[in-house]
């Protein structure tokens, strides 16, 4: 309720108010508008990606948090690298091509990385993670420039702040709906499980389990922790 209040201050605020947080006439700059649109969609997009690695390593390939780390971290080495290289170019080359090899490099990352398994080498992901840094600072250069280059000096302050919001707002919310979707999917899967093997253990008079297995349940190795009525709420039965 106070999010939606909140939202209509806001919307009001930007209408009415001589001097607004956000002037929409920034978006009449077509410049403007495209890049602000387009860092929104790299944020959604790239940090969404980012946000669901370290959990991929450390839950599903068993990584200790420094390892994950290290071989997470290249990412960064290559963003530095493609942003001194892009800002070099940027007067030299049409920002259009860097903007091209940027997208180039990260939609092969992404193609790359849905093809990884538990199996997946350390190597790949360090490899991977490089061309994906590398495409996301080919990017970051040309686009801020291009998309503030047109605004007229007194508006470029307002512009970096709205074209910075638009970025951080694309994150925010593609790390929540990546967060969000596993962990509901995960849920609905138990459940139906949990329904299955019950609706099982009734036609052949076995105790009802009302609680799947849960991997952080405190079992050992091979035993999980099921509720039933004979063996109560904390027993450990192998799987």
């Amino acid at each position: 309720m106070w999010r939606g209040s909140a939202f209509y201050l806001f919307i009001v605020h930007t209408i009415t108010a001589e001097k607004p947080f956000i002037r929409f006439s920034l978006f009449k700059d077509q410049n403007f508008a495209a890049g602000t649109l387009l860092i929104a969609v790299v944020g959604l997009t790239y940090y969404a990606s980012l946000a669901l690695q370290p959990p991929y390593l450390q839950s599903l390939m068993n990584y200790p948090v420094v390892t994950a780390g290290l071989v997470t971290g290249p990412r960064g080495i290559g963003t530095m690298v493609a942003m001194l290289l892009a800002g070099r170019l940027a007067g030299r080359v049409d920002s259009r091509l860097l903007l091209g090899i940027g997208l180039g490099l990260t939609s092969w990352a992404f193609y790359a990385m849905t093809g990884w398994t538990p199996a997946v080498s350390q190597g790949q992901i360090v490899g991977v993670g490089l061309v994906q840094g590398a495409g996301l600072g080919f990017l970051f250069v040309p686009l801020s420039s291009t998309s503030l280059a047109t605004l007229s000096p007194e508006d470029r302050t307002d512009g970096a702040g709205v074209y910075n919001l638009a970025r951080n707002i694309g994150s925010s919310v593609g790390i929540s709906v990546v967060n969000t979707l596993p962990t509901r999917n995960v849920q609905i899967n138990h459940a139906e499980i949990v329904t299955h093997v019950t609706a099982v253990n009734r036609a052949l008079d076995l105790p009802a389990v009302s609680q799947f297995w849960n991997p952080f349940d405190g079992c050992r190795p091979g035993r999980t922790r099921f509720r039933d009525h004979h063996a109560g709420p904390n027993h450990c039965l192998h799987r």
